[in-house]
């Protein structure tokens, strides 16, 4: 309401007050402006980028503008702010195409990302106009990087004739020498960039580099270490940042940590050093240590956004959401409408649970900084986490396309794909992702389960074995599984049991050895393994519903209470009640077990064992309409979902509906192309509406991998009938009733069979 009064009064004041209104708006944006080049030339770049964004959103239309903010993109790094700046850059060129400034920018990111053709027309155009020797020396970079090196070496030589106090164009030349492979004149261009300009310290490190790629290591860690003695005070920082690379590079990370140590007590009054060595500790797997860096820092410099972001977001990787709240409150007063708050926000209520606030935070992260691939990873695991597949999907694509070694992003992708059915999908993400980190846990245990599901262990036991080469658990359960489908049951039994040696909490283990002492009659033993681990974890629900599941058989009593005990522990865990269901319904129970199964559907939603279960108890007592109310539930969870479809499909038939049970009975062969009985059903389905020739073709399939099925071979017996191939038909009726066992149309395949029968006399 205020915006719209407000745009009331100015409207209604257009004539008198026209100026003032827009000089309110120009001094609004000067201000802005200002300010984004002080916070620039300070290297302030976030800072900078926030005003520079506020002064294009007054005035969309300043090439000006939107030059600063490229450049304050450019100048915080990463691969996401390049396509930003490159953004704003062309922005500024659209609206003023002779911002010199602007078009060099461009040229230079057209270089980098290796467009030599688009950068070297750039450049050109620029340097025809004013004469400028930056683009010139981008036309020389354009021009060796299409290997015209005579032609670039030609363009430097004449810059460094006539502007040879600078150390830049002996850089340049220098790249161009190393990339024609002349490394000794590379090397003397580069020691004449440091005569030139001895506080340059991208010429020592150019040095360091070229001595790095001729392998000569000890050369290039000298050159590092005599630039960080030499190098005036307010370059120190960065050149012991170069020499830590130096180390990490060569894998020497206790020397890189020393280095970044003096770095941090070479920092004075510069925050600098705590984010280099928090983010070395972040990137080698010491997030305690890290946390301890980040803590000091932000105590030393309350009032710097940069590191308490960087705190801030390490605790959430922690699971320390309390710890994190109160900085990410302070980010957000300081920055409310800043796409970076937004995403910690965003990410501290998707750790709590609140999906819909963190929805929204991410959402408008994202129109904030389109090109920030984190703010689209945490909504893609927002949308996960809500069963929005689809939505998950798409997220999460498009953080992979801002960065695509995004690993998290990587996974998590095929865990949407896997979790939507789409396990095809999900293994092809999971191997491209095995092919760059073969070593990867969570992506060798995913993609061994997918081909478990799939009912194929041959291929799932590389994966769980790449699992347990790195001494995990699950691995070791995953063979265990890899050995129960080929019936070594023996050989599970050792490898669930050395799963529980190194972690007896593996639920999933203890689960399988469990199961294989009940099945063998040992029952008592299985609880008594159960009953050991309670000691050390009495209100794990995963224990008591285990302990249920090892007493249905022969305590009918302990089962009801300890599954009852499991449902209470754990408000969500659906299953207890599900075989709370199941204990009533084998005693003739109905209604009971429907109150079971209605609650575990209350604790997961999305549990398909108890629509189905509702499903088939009202089809078996021929409730036809909750029947299928129930399997069309299921599909609602999982549109994929073969049995719920060829149930569905089924039902519809045998109310005399082939129309409605077609699409479901497609769907089901669509899912599992290969099940004999979803081939058979397809294939009754085409008999009764007339469609004999497609249902021969499926039920002849149906019959030749499941044989003994009598009804099956009934309904191709009636297809070849229907079709006249009589003697056919004769054949498969007569082995349908061959065992004399009752099956639904018996009695009329006894009548039909009586008349071909009749006709052969």
């Amino acid at each position: 309401m205020r915006l719209k009064l407000l745009a009331s009064v100015c409207l209604a004041a257009l004539f008198p007050f026209f100026s003032g209104c827009g000089s309110s708006a120009d001094k609004e944006f000067d201000r802005h402006l200002s300010y984004g080049k002080k916070f620039f030339e300070a290297s302030e770049f976030p800072e900078a980028y926030r005003e520079y964004r506020s002064a294009v959103r007054i005035k969309p239309e300043s090439a000006e503008g939107h030059y600063g903010l490229g450049l304050s993109y450019l100048n915080m790094g990463g691969p996401s702010n390049s396509v930003s700046a490159f953004r704003e850059f062309t922005k500024a060129v659209e609206l003023d195409s002779s911002h010199k400034g602007a078009r060099v920018k461009l040229a230079e990111l057209y270089l980098s990302s290796r467009n030599f053709e688009q950068a070297l027309k750039l450049a050109e155009s620029v340097y025809n106009e004013s004469g400028d020797q930056e683009a010139r020396m981008l036309m020389a970079g354009a021009l060796a990087g299409k290997k015209d090196y005579e032609k670039a070496l030609s363009i430097m030589e004449e810059l460094l004739r006539v502007n040879p106090g600078t150390s830049r164009p002996y850089m340049v030349a220098a790249s161009i020498y190393s990339a024609s492979g002349d490394d000794e004149r590379a090397e003397m261009t580069l020691k004449r960039a440091v005569a030139a300009d001895p506080e340059d310290f991208n010429a020592r490190a150019a040095i360091a580099s070229l001595y790095h790629r001729q392998k000569k290591a000890l050369a290039a860690e000298n050159e590092l270490r005599k630039a960080a003695a030499e190098v005036p005070e307010r370059l120190k920082l960065k050149a012991l940042s170069a020499l830590a690379n130096f180390h990490i590079a060569a894998g020497k990370l206790d020397e890189a940590e020393k280095t970044l140590k003096e770095a941090l007590r070479e920092s004075g009054d510069r925050m600098d050093g705590y984010l280099l060595l928090g983010g070395f500790y972040s990137a080698t797997n010491r997030p305690a240590d890290a946390e301890s860096v980040y803590a000091e820092g932000v105590s030393r410099f309350p009032g710097v956004l940069t590191l308490r972001k960087k705190y801030a977001e390490l605790l959430l990787d922690r699971g320390k959401e309390t710890e994190a709240e109160p900085h990410i409150k302070e980010i957000s007063k300081t920055d409310p409408t800043g796409y970076y708050s937004l995403y910690l926000t965003g990410r501290l209520k998707a750790a709590r649970g609140q999906f819909i606030e963190a929805q929204g935070e991410l959402q408008e992260s994202i129109k904030e900084e389109p090109s920030f691939p984190m703010s689209h990873y945490t909504l893609g695991l927002v949308y996960k986490a809500t069963r929005n597949y689809e939505q998950a999907k798409a997220s999460l694509g498009e953080a992979l396309r801002l960065n695509p070694g995004l690993t998290g992003a990587k996974f998590a992708l095929a865990s949407a794909h896997m979790l939507s059915g789409d396990g095809k999908q999900a293994l092809s993400e999971l191997e491209r992702l095995l092919d760059k980190y073969p070593g990867y846990l969570p992506a060798n245990l995913a993609a061994g389960s997918i081909h478990i599901k799939s009912g194929e262990p041959e291929k799932a036991e590389k994966y769980f074995t790449a699992a347990a080469e790195s001494g995990d658990s699950n691995g070791y359960a995953g063979l265990g599984s890899v050995s129960m489908m080929r019936g070594e049951v023996k050989k599970a039994l050792g490898y669930f049991e050395k799963a529980l040696s190194l972690d007896q909490s593996n639920i999933e283990a203890l689960s399988n050895v469990t199961g294989i002492y009940v099945s063998s009659g040992q029952s008592g033993k299985a609880a008594e393994m159960i009953t050991r681990q309670m000691t050390a974890s009495p209100d794990d629900a995963r224990l008591h519903f285990l302990l249920g599941k090892a007493a249905a058989g022969t305590d009918e009593e302990t089962a009801q209470k300890s599954f009852r005990k499991a449902a209470e522990l754990r408000g969500d865990f659906a299953e207890p009640r599900i075989e709370l269901g199941r204990l009533y319904a084998k005693k003739g129970e109905y209604d009971e077990a429907a109150s079971e199964w209605k609650e575990a559907l209350k604790a997961d939603p999305a549990s398909l064992p108890a629509c189905m279960l509702l499903a088939l108890m009202n089809q078996e007592q021929k409730k036809w309409d909750e029947a299928a109310s129930w399997y069309a539930k299921s599909l609602e969870i999982d549109p994929r979902f073969a049995p719920a479809a060829n149930n569905l499909a089924w039902l519809y038939l045998e109310q005399g509906q082939p129309d409605r049970a077609l699409p479901y009975a497609e769907r089901a062969k669509e899912a599992m192309p290969d099940d004999p009985v979803i081939s058979d059903t397809l294939g009754w389905v085409y008999y009764n509406k007339g469609a004999y020739l497609k249902a021969v073709s499926l039920l002849k399939d149906s019959v030749k991998k499941n044989p003994e099925n009598a009804g099956a071979r009934y309904h191709l017996g009636m297809t070849y009938f229907k079709r006249g191939q009589l003697k056919d038909a004769k054949a498969e009726l007569a082995k349908a009733l061959k065992d004399k066992k009752k099956f639904a149309g018996s009695a009329e395949a006894v009548k039909v069979l009586k008349e071909l029968e009749k006709k052969n006399r």
